[in-house]
């Protein structure tokens, strides 16, 4: 293995990961993990891979598994964008969607760029925290949370959705 020219290793890695997303969207968990893994021994510092891996484990419901490599990938991650979506989507899987949040905003406030990419993730964890606060009966907090992530995300038709049924909730009727 040490002795293959590094493009060779590369074009054999991104053969493993297309394996293994055919083993994903076939359910084969550990199929996928497996491959994924043999990418990883090809070119260990990988963060698509890293990413890759993360994303079966958080499928295998192994979350504290995926948010460590999502953090592996974000260390060498030039475009982080699809390493901090992992992220925050595991961190809010374990009930720590305001870390999720803050995570997303803070690179999103750092890069106009990623703040494009991120957009749709961070309207989904505020859409979440929005659910979170209604079903703690903090109305106005979920109002202010939904607000944001239509600001974000303004074609969003669920989104609109949801903030619309809260408004009718609160006699809040906007026209």
């Amino acid at each position: 293995n040490q002795s293959r020219p590094m493009s060779l290793n590369l074009q054999m890695d991104k053969v493993e990961l297309r394996q293994a997303d055919v083993a994903v969207d076939a359910r084969d968990f550990t199929t996928a993990a497996e491959l994924v893994q043999k990418a990883l021994v090809m070119q260990p510092d990988n963060p698509e891979a890293l990413v890759a891996l993360a994303d079966v484990r958080k499928l295998q419901a192994d979350v504290p598994a995926a948010v460590a490599l999502y953090e592996q990938a974000l260390k060498r991650q030039p475009d982080p964008a699809s390493a901090l979506r992992g992220l925050a989507n595991a961190l809010a899987q374990q009930g720590e969607t305001a870390r999720a949040l803050a995570l997303l905003d803070k690179a999103a406030s750092s890069d106009p760029e990623l703040a494009g990419k991120l957009a749709s993730a961070r309207a989904a964890m505020l859409s979440a925290q929005a659910e979170q606060h209604i079903q703690a009966k903090r109305l106005s907090a979920a109002l202010q949370a939904l607000e944001m992530a239509v600001q974000i995300a303004p074609d969003d038709p669920w989104l609109r959705h949801s903030l619309a049924r809260l408004y009718l909730r609160l006699d809040l009727r906007r026209f």
